[in-house]
């Protein structure tokens, strides 16, 4: 709009008038674009996290840690699109093959849990000692 033909008055007035574009301008600068960077961090941690749950407590005997492996093994084995933070939606948002994800989560939660596994002590083949007749001593 151009305020050259207004007299001093009439733009003076102009200032104090609502302008349809200005709440449009406004708010395009809230407005997304495809560029959702924050929301790709977010997803690249709760893989992160899952990964390190693996690594942590695949090995773990107690309760807690059998708890957050079998809910982290949970949430990679669902096929439910539903949630935006879905295993699914999280790898395709990020550009990742959920299918071959799943796979590699599942062999490294294997190989985890066997690094940290106890060895079997090994038998002993020497005879087992037999047990000594006990002596009763006479009374003389």
């Amino acid at each position: 709009m151009n305020n050259s033909n207004f007299t001093f008055g009439e733009k003076i007035i102009s200032l104090f008038q609502s302008d349809p574009v200005i709440p449009i301008h406004y708010l395009t600068t809230f407005q997304r674009n495809t560029y959702l960077e924050p929301e790709k961090e977010l997803m690249l941690a709760v893989l992160e996290d899952a990964v390190a749950c693996i690594q942590k407590y695949a090995p773990a005997t107690n309760a807690k840690g059998q708890s957050l492996l079998r809910d982290t093994r949970n949430w990679i084995l669902a096929e439910n699109d539903d949630w935006i933070f879905s295993f699914n939606n999280v790898c395709e948002t990020l550009g990742l093959d959920p299918a071959f994800l799943r796979w590699a989560l599942t062999q490294l939660e294997k190989r985890q849990s066997h690094r940290h596994e106890k060895p079997q002590a090994a038998k002993s083949y020497r005879p087992k000692r037999r047990a000594r007749a006990k002596r009763v001593r006479s009374a003389a």
